[in-house]
Parts: C-alpha cells; sequence; structure tokens
C-alpha cells in the first residue's frame, strides 16, 4: 500500500528551476500497488472535480528523493505504471504533478522501456524476373 500527494490545477514553471506553481494538492491514502493503473489515478481526479472529458491530463511521478528537474517521469500507460511499482517498495508516499490540456514535459515523448534493434544481413535471394521475361507455357 502507498499514498500520493497530488499536485493539480497548477503549470511547471523554468526560471532558474523547474517548479510547479499556483496549483492544488490533495493526499491519497490506500493504493495497492497489485492493483493501480492509471484509471485509478483518473477517477480520484474526477472525485476531486477536476476532470472535464474533453481535457487531457498528464500525469508525472517524482522518483523519490530527486528533484523536479531530472526526477519526474511519465504516468501514463502500463508500463510507466511498472516503473513506479520498483518505488512504493520503499517509499509509502510518491508525489504527483499534473499538467491540463498540454505538457510543458518533454518526458512523455521519451521512450518508457529500453529497445534493442539487432540488424542482420539478409542472405541475397534469387531476383525475381521481371513479367516480360516469364514465358506463358
Amino acid at each position: 500500500m502507498f499514498s500520493m500527494k497530488i499536485h493539480y490545477a497548477g503549470k511547471f514553471k523554468d526560471h532558474d528551476e523547474r517548479r510547479y506553481v499556483n496549483g492544488l494538492v490533495a493526499y491519497v491514502d490506500g493504493f495497492d500497488m497489485d492493483e493501480f493503473s492509471v484509471h485509478e489515478l483518473n477517477d480520484v481526479m474526477d472525485a476531486l472535480g477536476y476532470v472535464n472529458e474533453e481535457e487531457v491530463i498528464y500525469y508525472h511521478y517524482l522518483i523519490p528523493g530527486t528533484d523536479l528537474e531530472f526526477g519526474l517521469r511519465a504516468l501514463g500507460n502500463d508500463v510507466d505504471v511498472q516503473g513506479l511499482a520498483r518505488y512504493t517498495k520503499d517509499n509509502k508516499l510518491i508525489k504527483v504533478y499534473c499538467e491540463h490540456d498540454v505538457s510543458k514535459l518533454l518526458i512523455h515523448l521519451i521512450p518508457t522501456v529500453r529497445s534493442t534493434v539487432v540488424i542482420e544481413e539478409l542472405p541475397s535471394e534469387t531476383p525475381i524476373p521481371s513479367p516480360s521475361k516469364i514465358k506463358s507455357p
């Protein structure tokens, strides 16, 4: 079980250092990591009265012990939730930051899983003759 400190209705400002300004804060207890999903976070935002069907909300969690400049990670899909899971074992309070409509952060554009590409040279195949060189029986 873990709790969240949700920062919402504000926005990120980057001057000397990244800050979240003009927002509200809600503490929500009782999340079970085995059942947690982004849909559950949407339900929390709905209960807070902040969900608009036409509005996109970008969720970011802060890696415990880091700052807003380097420790924010996307929280938008199941792979992101799996990344969050590794921090809930030792940290019972996770900070979540919401951006509404537009994200100023590029973390949603960074792949959440590392992929490996293997390039192999394929054996050359016999070329397919052009239709003009094929004779009918």
